[in-house]
């Protein structure tokens, strides 16, 4: 995938200066401008990082529920 294809899909704020942007495979996560190119960080979440990322909350939300 080219870089004006991964370009298609809108970066959206989440908070605290953290931006997300999926670009057909994964998501890039920046931080600190919305701009990619002037952004402070950048992580990206390949399909195996964003499924582990999604259990690890998943299991977070039932330890909570659990908690006393």
């Amino acid at each position: 995938m080219s870089d004006h294809d991964r370009e298609y899909f809108d970066r959206e704020y989440l908070g605290d200066g953290v931006y997300a942007h999926f670009d057909g495979y994964g998501v890039w996560l920046t931080t600190g401008n919305h701009d990619r190119r002037l952004a402070d960080n950048e992580i990206y979440l390949e399909p195996k990082v964003l499924l582990a990322l999604r259990l690890f909350t998943a299991a977070l939300g039932k330890k909570r529920k659990n908690a006393p």
